[in-house]
Order: structure tokens, then sequence, then C-alpha cells
């Protein structure tokens, strides 16, 4: 449930404990799971590469 206040994240409350290419190959492989078409998954990783620039 939402509440009025929300609490801002700050850098020190989000730790990465592996690389984000990981965590990306990750999202990628679930999305190829799931059944998305290759040029679905084709854009996710054009997006992912120029988010990476």
């Amino acid at each position: 449930m939402a509440t009025a206040t929300r609490e801002r994240l700050t850098s020190a409350a989000i730790t990465l404990h592996h690389p984000l290419d990981y965590y990306f190959a990750l999202f990628l492989r679930a999305k190829k799971n799931e059944g998305l078409k290759s040029r679905t998954l084709s854009d996710h990783e054009s997006h992912y590469r120029y988010f990476q620039r």
C-alpha cells in the first residue's frame, strides 16, 4: 500500500553485488524465457548499449 510520504533512496542505500551487465543478462534471459520476439529482445539490447554510453 502506498503511503503519502516516501523516503528517498540515496546512493548509499543501493548496493549492487555484481556488475550491471550481470543483471541485464538475467533480465534478458528472463525475457527470452517469456517468449518475447527476437525484435523486442534486440531492441532491449540496443537500448541497454545506448544506456551504457
